[in-house]
């Protein structure tokens, strides 16, 4: 018998708030990590954030009572709103232009690829650090884990 401990994990795929799987919630606990860090993603896009009723059911929040956003919902208003301001960078469309359409591939400008890794750290800043300040969720799983520790009082500006 050796002085190492044993860990039992009861059920192949299980999810946990160390691991999505038995195999990282293996590592994650071996490692002595304590708390999940970031989030991953598991299931659709249409997440919508919950709350529990009296009875421990959960219910979904109506969209004008929300306190938090989907990631996707986040990145497609902020992408929008790039896109309008950079409209005017460009007197010219380089699609619209007459020419030989295989020669002449659009290229961002340095400009645009600032702006989307700008906007890529941004996002990042909001789904990972301590679970009590994750402020954006990119699955369900994500909130539910969030929700028991959640300090916004009050709807989240980004």
């Amino acid at each position: 018998m050796t002085n190492q401990s044993k860990i039992y994990l009861a059920k192949i795929s299980m999810i946990t708030p160390a691991g999505g799987n038995a195999a990282m919630t293996c590592a994650a606990v071996r490692a002595g990590l304590g708390e999940l860090r970031l989030q991953f993603h598991k299931g659709g896009h249409n997440i919508k954030e919950k709350i529990k009723d009296d009875h421990g059911k959960w219910v979904e929040v109506p969209d004008d009572e929300r306190l938090h956003m989907a990631y996707d919902e986040f990145l497609i208003n902020k992408l929008e709103t790039m896109n309008e301001r950079m409209t005017g960078w460009s007197n010219e469309c380089p699609l619209c232009k007459e020419g030989d359409k295989k020669k002449d591939k659009v290229q961002p400008s340095v400009r645009v690829n600032e702006a989307l890794d700008r906007l890529s750290e941004l996002a990042k800043t909001h789904i990972s650090g301590n679970r009590e300040n994750w402020t954006l969720f990119i699955s369900d799983l994500a909130w539910i884990y969030h929700y028991p520790v959640c300090p916004h009082h009050t709807k989240v500006e980004y």
